[in-house]
């Protein structure tokens, strides 16, 4: 006798690798998209720290400068 076409439709397991890395993948983008906008953050900070302290740098007079390069071609 043959089974129902309901028995055969829950055994058959042939498309649900393909549904769970589908599924997998969705979750590490959107892992991904999220992480992402918090280290874009976080760089923007530490860049904008950076430059910063460089500029004050630059501009204090208690910081020693350094002596001018010299050209190779003379």
């Amino acid at each position: 006798m043959k089974e129902p076409l309901t028995k055969t439709f829950l055994k058959d397991e042939s498309g649900a690798t393909a549904i769970e890395y589908a599924v997998l993948a969705a979750f590490l983008g959107l892992a991904m998209v999220a992480a992402g906008s918090e280290i874009n953050s976080a760089l923007q900070t530490a860049f904008a720290r950076l430059g910063d302290n460089l500029d004050a740098a630059a501009t204090d007079p208690s910081v020693p400068s350094l002596p001018p390069i010299a050209d190779p071609g003379q």
